[in-house]
């Protein structure tokens, strides 16, 4: 076994396909295939099925991938010469939920650094339903996501709750009430974050649907910036984070809650029960928690843990 047949496999895995993973490493698929056959045979096991023009990984496959990429990333670490005394780094992949890694500030970073420094941390952000596909796939050892979740198949430790808010001008009618409700928004427009199934949509939807409220004219974006800035510049009313908010106070806007429970969703850093932790991902979660603890004065939410 050797580099270039695990990272072959590796691209195919992500690929789902020969030609796709020829493409993007600009090698014939005949080159590729015979690597992948030879790897299947060094290993007895089979790695892919074909369904039409696509691969689908096998259960050997998917046990391969987490190994894989820890050897290629020990592999390029150390062709890299990237040492710290005499220990290379490690690398730690996390996927997250869009807008999660907002919560966390700079001193968060800083201070992980400096405790490990030997850990190397990448951080994708993905829509919920890919979070869990990377963990279940065993592309990201760890997720941050919103709940609820299966907790027979996984490991979920509460990070805190956010929760949507109106930011509505200071000069707008409705920054006058300290309660706003669907009725009251269903005269205004409402700009909310909107790609496909991001979570503000689908909540706010299924809210109306739900209360059986007339639905608000809305405009969708893709960057709660620009939400914020169309608030303030009371061209409408902006759904948004809480915790956006706080890291950022809007200076001619008034903030209310967005109404119903609904609204509300834990956010949980998450691993699968059924593989076991690297010392990496172990001391990512029980430094996080600690660290939100102590500096839990730094936010206006209450942080816990609570491993289920």
């Amino acid at each position: 076994m050797n580099v270039r047949q695990l990272s072959y496999f590796m691209e195919v895995y992500r690929q789902g396909s020969i030609a796709g993973a020829a493409r993007t490493l600009f090698i014939s698929p005949q080159g590729i295939s015979k690597t992948i056959l030879s790897l299947e045979e060094e290993l007895s096991v089979e790695l892919f099925i074909r369904k039409g023009r696509k691969l689908i990984p096998t259960q050997d496959a998917i046990a391969l991938t987490r190994h894989a990429q820890n050897l290629l990333d020990e592999y390029e670490a150390i062709s890299q010469k990237k040492f710290l005394t005499s220990s290379v780094y490690k690398h730690l992949h996390i996927a997250c939920s869009y807008d999660v890694l907002s919560y966390l500030p700079w001193e968060f970073y800083r201070d992980f650094m400096a405790a490990f420094p030997d850990i190397i941390l990448r951080l994708e952000e993905f829509p919920d339903r890919e979070v869990l596909s990377h963990m279940d796939q065993n592309m990201a050892e760890l997720g941050m996501i919103t709940g609820p979740l299966d907790s027979g198949k996984y490991h979920m430790v509460h990070l805190f709750t956010n929760g949507f808010c109106l930011l509505i001008h200071k000069s707008h009618p409705l920054a006058e009430k300290s309660t706003v409700t669907l009725k009251d928004l269903s005269k205004e427009r409402v700009a909310i974050k909107g790609m496909g199934q991001i979570a503000s949509k689908s909540q706010a939807s299924d809210y109306v649907t739900n209360h059986a409220v007339p639905a608000f004219t809305a405009i969708e974006v893709s960057d709660y910036r620009i939400i914020h800035e169309l608030a303030e510049q009371n061209l409408l009313i902006g759904m948004t984070l809480d915790y956006l908010l706080l890291k950022n106070p809007p200076k001619n806007c008034v903030i209310r809650p967005f109404p119903g429970d609904t609204a509300k969703k834990p956010i949980y850093l998450v691993s699968k029960k059924d593989i076991t932790l690297s010392r990496e991902a172990l001391s990512f979660r029980e430094y996080m928690v600690e660290w939100l603890k102590t500096n839990k004065q730094k936010f206006s939410f209450q942080t816990k843990e609570q491993i289920l």
